[in-house]
């Protein structure tokens, strides 16, 4: 094995072999946890663990079954309020409907379970 490429990298000052794929294990859990979450959200009829704690659930603004797709694209819309620099997540304080960027985004609204 003397003869395999290895880069050195920034971490730690650690050596890998060049064609070894370097991912972060919290990049790997949440690329395997997400389609799991969305998936109980819709079974659950939009809610997720912390929403069924806190006694809330996102529904559609048009009352249609909430789906696994509502509850991917409002996913997306965590990662469109997080680029907007949190601020989308702040939105809810000024909305008519307290709806944050992934609601407006999903068409979707959170209320009492």
């Amino acid at each position: 094995m003397a003869d395999d490429p290895v880069v050195p990298t920034k971490a730690a000052g650690r050596k890998v072999r060049a064609d070894t794929l370097a991912v972060s294990p919290e990049i790997l859990g949440q690329t395997l946890a997400e389609p799991w979450r969305r998936l109980a959200a819709m079974l659950v009829n939009g809610r997720t663990l912390g929403k069924l704690l806190l006694g809330i659930r996102a529904v559609k603004v048009n009352g249609a079954k909430f789906t696994y797709f509502d509850a991917f694209v409002r996913q997306g819309g965590y990662v469109a309020g997080v680029a907007m620099g949190m601020i989308g997540f702040l939105k809810l304080l000024w909305e008519p409907n307290r709806q944050a960027v992934e609601d407006r985004i999903a068409a979707t609204v959170v209320v009492k379970a």
